[in-house]
């Protein structure tokens, strides 16, 4: 065999040994991430907008807020956040902010 050839099997040896642990660990990552999101973080996910569309579920948040108050003048904090969910080649991130505003109604 010759000095190039050698050359040549050992840099596919290199490459697929490479690739193949670059796989493993992308599985492993896979799984860490599922078992993560399942056993605690979709928890923590809630979905409050499709709540607050809906006109009688607003009706009846403001009607216990004024019978527990007794006044539909309130002082509370808004806060206002986003999410987000980045979806890369290898891997996703989460992101989460808010910051509160003072605020009077009405």
């Amino acid at each position: 065999m010759s000095k190039v050839s050698e050359i040549s099997r050992q840099y596919h040896a290199a490459l697929s040994a490479s690739q193949e642990q670059y796989e493993g660990m992308y599985r492993d990552r896979c799984v860490a991430t599922e078992t993560f999101y399942r056993d605690f973080f979709h928890r923590l996910v809630c979905d409050f907008a499709s709540k607050f569309r809906d006109h009688q579920t607003r009706a009846r948040l403001q009607e216990r807020i004024e019978r527990v108050t007794r006044t539909n003048a309130l002082q509370f904090i808004a806060v206002d956040g986003t999410c987000r969910r980045e979806v890369f080649s290898d891997f996703i991130t989460f992101f989460g902010g808010a910051y509160g505003a003072r605020a009077r109604c009405p």
